[in-house]
């Protein structure tokens, strides 16, 4: 019969087959296939600002602990110009991919509304 072995053994031995692979340098268009010896790090942020990541209304936490409603202020579709300001009481429609308007830090799922 045959024995079990530890996750901790399955594991070196897996490791211990695993060839060590020489690092070299070379451009983009040749590098598909081929496995990163360091991590790639962008030179700035992507995307360039705060993206919402579900459909559903933004708006200011403040806003939320001082009015049972809020008033909606238009929608905000991914793509479009970010909105300026947010007027006090009030929220955006947002959809996936959007930028969340600099003085909104809250965004609600429809599914969490009613």
């Amino acid at each position: 019969m045959n024995s079990l072995i530890t996750p901790r053994a399955a594991e070196e031995i897996t490791l211990s087959t695993i060839p060590e692979l020489a690092e070299e340098d070379v451009p983009p268009e040749q590098a598909r296939g081929r496995i990163l010896a360091r991590p790639l790090v962008a030179d700035r942020p992507l995307p360039p600002y705060d993206r919402v990541m579900m459909d559903g209304i933004c708006c200011k936490k403040r806003d939320l602990e001082e009015h049972t409603t809020l008033a909606i202020a238009g929608d905000h579709p991914a793509g479009a110009p970010t909105p300026q300001e947010t007027p006090r009481g009030h929220c955006w429609e947002v959809m996936t991919g959007a930028c969340l308007p600099p003085d909104c830090d809250t965004v609600i799922p429809y599914e969490q509304i009613s």
